[in-house]
């Protein structure tokens, strides 16, 4: 990445683990006694009982659906826009449906966006807009919505397919953006992306069903077989893990065509980039909320656009324990029936296979915002004998995302990936996210 100068630009971030609180069950709670809504959920599935399994078609229908039949569901978009002079900026947009418990008495339904950046070009630290509302504007043919605000009128948040199914090689997209943000100055985005590679799989079977936890029990019928991966042991039992995560999809490796950033009287326009989104759909029940309790996570997307590869890389801690997961895409990989790209290389489950933790010689740096001293590179190391990986990963520095809502904040923007994979020298790019210590 030469003269990084990152800007970034966050409309509403979004966890991937979601803090539900107070969710009783698959089928959903109310304490006032009254019906409440049958919730659908997540599992694990070979056979094509999920209309979004069945064709491309039915998957852009999964993808561009408001699914008020789960807890959660959103999109995250994380983006490098390169201008020029080679200035970049880290710019991310998301738009989320999440249940909210209030007052002990029923769920409340609401969507939550948030746009934002970060760059020397505006001044180094973050310009972050984000809000919430019970409804959102959507349209279809081509499909879109858009998040208003009730606070600042004429402030919104939108995601549009321009082009093309969603989750198909080929499509376009427009995200957009006209916020007034945490300084009182007003942020306009305009940002189009196109699609030369399509979605991908990032979880298992037919549904990408991707677990946020495993039990001991499964655990240990993981280890006990030959391969000691997720994959053979859902292909031995056919558990169906409800509720132990999300229907999780990305789409890796869409191309920035053209974006313009306007901010406090400077523009910032330029026509190459990518773009890396994150689609998950998600219900909780109790035992969700007990194993996922005290969660922290590393997430590393991965992107690799000279050879047509991105690399998932999620090490999930919690109460369970450690799960870190990393899958290799790129178009030796196979297709599920609807189209989406499943993983080339899985490296999983056995701790002493695969290794995400800071360098303890790398480069640090110190927020004074926060007073936290965040890890600037992590290494990650995957054992195989057949197609092993060593990456290092270099962060820029001042990416602390602070949203002001009590939360701790996190460590998100943009970085660098080099080492070997296969043998191979490798370089490329990623979006990063890990919580402060």
């Amino acid at each position: 990445m030469n003269n990084l100068k990152v800007l970034h630009v966050s409309l509403w971030l979004a966890a991937l683990v979601p803090a539900l609180c107070f969710v009783y069950g698959c089928g959903g709670s109310s304490d006032d006694g009254s019906d409440a809504q049958a919730y659908q959920h997540a599992f694990y599935s070979e056979d094509y009982e999920s209309p979004h399994s069945e064709g491309a078609q039915q998957l852009s229908d999964f993808l561009t659906s408001p699914h008020l039949d789960y807890h959660l569901f959103g999109y995250n978009f994380g983006v490098s826009l390169v201008d020029a002079d080679g200035n970049v900026v880290a710019f991310f947009l998301g738009v989320e449906h999440k249940e909210e418990y209030k007052e002990g008495v029923g769920f409340e339904k609401k969507y939550e966006g948030g746009a934002g950046f970060r760059g020397a070009a505006f001044g180094s630290f973050y310009k972050w807009a984000g809000f919430d509302n019970s409804v959102i504007e959507t349209q279809v043919n081509p499909w879109g919505l858009r998040l208003n605000s009730r606070e600042q009128p004429g402030s919104f948040i939108s995601i549009q397919l321009l082009s093309g199914l969603m989750g198909s090689a080929d499509a376009t997209y427009r995200l957009s953006a006209d916020v007034i943000d945490t300084h009182g100055k007003r942020l306009k985005a305009d940002v189009r992306l196109r699609d030369p590679f399509g979605a991908v799989n990032q979880g298992y079977g037919t549904t990408s069903f991707y677990p946020h936890y495993i039990t001991e029990k499964q655990k240990a019928m993981i280890m006990s077989l030959p391969e000691s991966t997720i994959d053979a042991y859902l292909e031995a039992t056919h558990d169906r893990m409800d509720c132990q995560g999300p229907y999780y999809y990305a789409l890796p490796l869409m191309s920035v065509e053209q974006f313009s950033i306007e901010y406090d009287g400077k523009t910032l326009s330029g026509s190459t980039g990518k773009c890396w989104l994150d689609y998950f759909v998600l219900t909780a029940d109790a035992a969700y909320m007990i194993y996922t309790n005290n969660s922290r996570w590393t997430w590393i997307a991965m992107q690799f656009p000279e050879m047509d590869s991105a690399i998932n890389v999620l090490n999930m801690n919690n109460d369970s324990g450690s799960l870190p997961l990393v899958r290799l895409f790129n178009k030796d990989g196979g297709r599920t029936r609807n189209g989406a790209r499943t993983a080339a290389h899985s490296w999983e489950i056995d701790i002493d296979k695969v290794t995400v933790k800071p360098l303890s010689n790398g480069k640090k740096w110190y927020s004074e915002a926060s007073g936290i001293t965040y890890d600037l590179q992590y290494r990650v190391l995957l054992e195989s004998s057949t197609f092993p990986g060593d990456l290092i990963v270099t962060l820029e520095e001042d990416q602390e995302l602070d949203m002001g809502n009590g939360e701790k904040p996190d460590y998100q923007g943009l970085g660098k990936v080099e080492g070997t994979l296969g043998g191979q020298a490798v370089h490329g790019r990623c979006w990063f996210e890990a919580e402060a210590k």
